[in-house]
């Protein structure tokens, strides 16, 4: 109760009534659903006398949401007090997560907006689905414009993103146009995302150098035995260049373009700051994709041996800006990666070496037997 009293002072201000923050009786309740099933949720209920403030539906989803705590099996002098298969409710161990890993990085750029400056005027235009207008599928059209128009960054939170037209878009904006895209997904909704990539025979190691896919989850409630529940993203929005915004109840999937009735509001202006602070936050809580969701990248794509590709004598300053990978722009919220002296020094050399090499090729692959004749002539100039 203590910790709830420095919550409601810290976080709610005096005037809120406790009551309405935290109900102790529906936290029991939740220990006795995740503990002993239906039935023993039921039991509760009705030895309170408190109403049923969860519904079918509800009860399912937590009981299906929870997860158990593996018992520690103890051995020796403490063997006497292993509780393996046991749910304790009784104990006010408090189960805390402090991660000392650093929050992910928007590396791939971020608009550069301080905090307070004026984004315009707010303005909204509401879209909805299916439309008695020019356009039927307003909400899917206004979405897909928005992509289309986009300069400096797509940022998007969805728990659905399985809509062919949608995804090319965003394909197309991060491989065509070099636009950075962000993309958040709920957890649950990963499979079918991967589902779909795969149906389309895209690899994600080659989309990876322009779009990063993360996952996050909802907020975590944990019990007093160390069960927790942990709920589903329910936000859904899209950020462009961080000053337009779409969100609403649309869902970046067919049903939703075809058969759901649905609404998109357009924002732009001063709102769109909130929904840039949101988005970063959301960036810092999420989780890299699994290892397994994605193959290895390849030497073509990690750009390892770019420095080692012969380029003709002469070759102009517009060709090579052209052939060569761009670099981020000052736009930038995080900082780009600064080159030693000594490694600029490096690149130096190996520049000059390549420019008096016999062999000339425009090829942008190299064969092995080359590469170790460099490497190794590198090694002994070194």
């Amino acid at each position: 109760m203590a910790f709830s009293l420095v919550c409601r002072h810290k976080y709610f201000g005096k005037d809120r009534n406790l009551k309405e923050l935290y109900n102790e009786r529906h936290r029991l309740a939740l220990e006795e659903l995740v503990a002993g099933g239906v039935q023993s949720f039921m039991r509760f209920l009705q030895k309170e006398r408190i109403p049923n403030f969860l519904s079918d539906d509800e009860i399912r989803r937590i009981s299906r949401a929870a997860v158990v705590p593996k018992s520690l099996s103890l051995i020796g002098e403490d063997s006497h007090l292993d509780q393996s298969g046991t749910l304790d409710c009784s104990s006010v161990t408090y189960f805390p997560e402090v991660s000392d890993i650093e929050p992910p990085v928007l590396e791939m750029g971020w608009p550069l907006f301080t905090a307070g400056s004026f984004r315009g005027v707010t303005r909204a235009v509401a879209y909805f689905q299916p439309s008695y207008g020019e356009c039927i599928y307003s909400c899917k059209e206004t979405a897909r414009r928005m992509i289309k128009n986009a300069k400096e960054v797509i940022a998007i939170v969805t728990d659905s993103l399985t809509d062919l037209d949608i995804f090319q878009d965003l394909k197309e904006a991060c491989t065509c146009h070099r636009v950075p895209v962000y993309i958040l997904l709920d957890q649950s909704s990963l499979p079918s995302f991967l589902q779909m990539c795969k149906n389309l025979h895209v690899q994600l190691d080659e989309l990876f150098i322009q779009m990063k896919i993360r996952t996050i989850t909802g907020s975590t409630y944990y019990m007093r035995s160390g069960a927790r529940i942990t709920g589903k993203v329910h936000e859904r929005f899209m950020l462009i260049d961080g000053n337009r915004v779409a969100t609403g109840s649309y869902r970046f999937n067919w049903t939703d373009g075809r058969l759901n009735s649905s609404n998109l509001i357009e924002l732009s202006g001063q709102i769109t700051e909130k929904f840039d602070e949101e988005f970063r936050i959301l960036f810092a809580q999420s989780l890299p994709l699994p290892a397994n969701t994605r193959a290895p990248s390849s030497a073509r794509s990690s750009g390892l041996y770019d420095h080692l590709v012969l380029k003709p004598p002469g070759t102009p300053p517009s060709y090579l800006a052209r052939t060569t990978k761009p670099q981020p722009e000052c736009l930038m919220s995080t900082p780009a990666r600064l080159h030693t002296p000594k490694i600029q020094q490096m690149n130096k050399d190996i520049e000059d070496r390549d420019r008096k090499s016999n062999p000339v090729s425009v090829t942008s692959t190299l064969g092995e037997d080359w590469i170790e004749q460099e490497l190794r002539g590198s090694a002994h100039l070194g």
